[in-house]
């Protein structure tokens, strides 16, 4: 797993398009991606049986964070 995000300042935050919310911003978020591409329906799945929120996007990564709770 390639780490792609984690924690943010709420400078960069901004720059990078994220909310005025993050949870990247106190650390409670991280965008991860595979280290091979073909493994991002594998990895969202895997996600979603660790986080309360995962999202995948189309630029091949996965956001999870801590919201909610794990099913």
């Amino acid at each position: 797993i390639i780490v792609t995000s984690w924690t943010r300042c709420k400078d960069w935050n901004a720059k990078v398009g994220g909310t005025a919310t993050s949870y990247h911003m106190n650390g409670r978020a991280v965008d991860i991606k595979p280290q091979d591409s073909d493994d991002i329906d594998l990895l969202a799945t895997i996600a979603e049986k660790h986080f309360g929120y995962v999202k995948q996007y189309d630029g091949g990564w996965v956001h999870v964070d801590v919201r909610g709770e794990r099913p």
